[in-house]
This record gives C-alpha cells, sequence and structure tokens, in this order.
C-alpha cells in the first residue's frame, strides 16, 4: 500500500512539472501591461555577434539575464524576455523570412564609451528578433547574429 501511494506522488509530481506553464514575467510601461517570457520554440540564448564577426555583441542568457553592446561601448549587463501573452505564448509576427519577435531588455548599468555614458538604467526598451528559418540565422536588430 505504500508503495502504492509513493508511486501516485511521485506521478502527481511528474505531472505537475511537466505540464507547467512556462515563467512570466509581467511589465508594466507608461500605464501599459505587456507579458515577457525567456521560454520559446526557437534557440534564441546565446551569443549575437555583429554581423556574424564580433563586437557590438548581444548575449541572451537561459535565466532572462544577458549583455548588450551599442557600438563602440562597454558591454552592458541586462535583463530581457520576448513579449509574449499572460499564459507565456510568445507574440509572433509573420514574415516573408519566418517569425519576428519583440525582444525587451532593461540595462542594469550604463552604457560605457571612451569619455561619455549613455543608456536610462531599469527602464524597459524594445528591439526586434528575427528568426531566419531558411538560413539558420536568428538577428537582434538587423544585424547582430547568430545560427542554429
Amino acid at each position: 500500500m505504500k508503495l502504492r501511494t509513493l508511486l501516485l506522488i511521485a506521478l502527481s509530481l511528474f505531472a505537475t512539472g511537466a505540464f507547467a506553464q512556462s515563467a512570466v514575467t509581467k511589465v508594466t510601461v507608461k500605464d501599459e501591461v505587456y507579458y515577457i517570457t525567456t521560454k520559446m520554440d526557437y534557440p534564441i540564448t546565446g551569443l549575437y555577434n555583429y554581423e556574424s564577426k564580433g563586437e557590438p555583441i548581444v548575449q541572451l542568457n537561459a535565466d532572462g539575464t544577458g549583455l548588450f553592446q551599442l557600438h563602440q561601448m562597454s558591454q552592458t549587463k541586462m535583463v530581457w524576455g520576448i513579449e509574449c501573452d499572460a499564459k507565456g505564448v510568445p507574440k509572433e509576427l509573420k514574415a516573408a523570412f519566418g517569425p519576428v519577435y519583440r525582444l525587451w531588455y532593461q540595462i542594469k548599468e550604463k552604457h560605457k564609451g571612451k569619455t561619455w555614458e549613455s543608456g536610462v538604467v531599469d527602464e524597459w526598451d524594445i528591439i526586434q528578433l528575427s528568426i531566419h528559418t531558411n538560413e539558420r540565422k536568428i538577428y537582434i536588430l538587423g544585424e547582430r547574429i547568430k545560427t542554429y
């Protein structure tokens, strides 16, 4: 009887984890509510290099952190997410080359150049992430590229 109870508990825990929704973060910008997630069907995490060569970069980590670098500026810590509905389903726009998503990010420190700084810390901003399925490439800002 105890074995049967333990098996039922184990099965219940597995089923709960298997059917849990992806983590969704609520974002409020200018009194508008948006939702973001880091979970997608595409392998969007990783390093995006400028024109597939090097800096400036964007780094998306699976935990929703990363790095964002402007041209001739330092790599800046950030948090990020893909715009989704309240249930965690990413909002997708269709293009001839594949899906397009809105990537929300928030820098956690100012971008630093040789003689100046820029950016507003902890303010949400949006950029485009596009998936070119025939090329098997993902673009951020149309110039930071990752092959998958």
